[in-house]
């Protein structure tokens, strides 16, 4: 039988449609989506060809995933993770795996740079000088996900709170120690209670 998968925050159906394109996947890909016009965008690009039927779109937020408890094979998410409560996204994830089930992330990450006062104090300012020349709710919105992102430390710390095992963390350097890092995570979910 076919894995199945879901995409958390799949946006367009970006990742769905790279699984259909790199592999004999049957129906078995979710997208999952809080927004609406994101996934009327998704809904006209897997519509029709090698998609139609392939990749299922649902709206819902990715912290509160409408699924039975241990319904996926794997869960995967790239850089949609930094607008969610972090700590309640990856327990519902737990839940919505199967034990030994994977999931996998693509995020940015906060570099260290980011955790002492001064650094604290340079990402303030820095934010706030982007939203004076912003301005808006994307501003506001922009900030918040910075403010939420963590270090390849603090997320290995929030999985095992989580249930998950085998964590696999990959971090890419950045040009400048102030840069987010580009972070890849690999984690097993671990046996149910």
């Amino acid at each position: 039988a076919d894995a199945l998968v879901l995409d958390l925050a799949t946006g367009t159906a970006r990742i769905p449609r790279e699984l259909v394109d790199r592999s004999r996947a049957g129906d078995g890909i979710v997208g999952l989506d809080i927004t609406p016009a994101m996934l009327e965008q998704a809904r006209d690009k897997c519509s029709a060809g090698r998609y139609a039927g392939r990749i299922h779109l649902v709206c819902a937020s990715g912290t509160a995933a409408p699924f039975a408890a241990g319904s996926f094979d794997a869960v995967i998410c790239g850089f949609g993770t930094h607008h969610m409560d972090l700590q309640h996204m990856l327990s519902g994830v737990r839940r919505l795996l199967k034990d030994g089930g994977w999931l996998v992330l693509a995020e940015a990450g906060a570099p260290e740079f980011w955790r002492p006062w001064w650094g604290r104090a340079f990402l303030w300012f820095s934010l706030h000088l982007y939203s004076a020349f912003s301005g808006g709710a994307r501003a506001r919105a922009e900030m918040d996900a910075v403010t939420n992102m963590r270090t390849r430390d603090e997320w290995r710390a929030m999985l095992s709170r989580a249930g998950f095992t085998g964590i696999e963390t990959r971090e890419e350097r950045a040009r400048r120690a102030w840069y987010p890092r580009i972070l890849t995570i690999r984690a097993v979910a671990g046996p149910g209670d």
